[in-house]
């Protein structure tokens, strides 16, 4: 039997700072992501085979494009959620 180390816990400043820090790496990631099939479509492949390889890559990252817009949604609406109130801006503020 090994033991293993306890876990390190991480406390946020606060639960803004993390859905602003998330929400800047799922936009990075859509950037990413939208650069990525823009680059995919314009060099679809060689031959049939390679075009519909291609072409199954893409959808496949369109639907990860897809679930990282909405995540980036959900994170907008609960920044404006926290945002909505004075003493989450002052915290904010402070903490930074």
């Amino acid at each position: 039997v090994t033991a293993s180390a306890p876990p390190l816990a991480v406390s946020p400043s606060s639960k803004a700072q993390v859905a602003i820090e998330d929400r800047g790496q799922v936009e990075a990631q859509i950037l990413k992501l939208r650069k990525t099939i823009q680059r995919r479509r314009k060099l679809p492949g060689s031959n049939a085979q390679a075009k519909h390889k291609a072409e199954k890559v893409i959808s496949h990252y369109e639907e990860v494009l897809q679930t990282l817009e909405e995540r980036l949604g959900e994170l907008d609406n609960e920044i404006r959620e926290m945002g909505s109130s004075r003493i989450f801006w002052a915290k904010l503020a402070l903490s930074q």
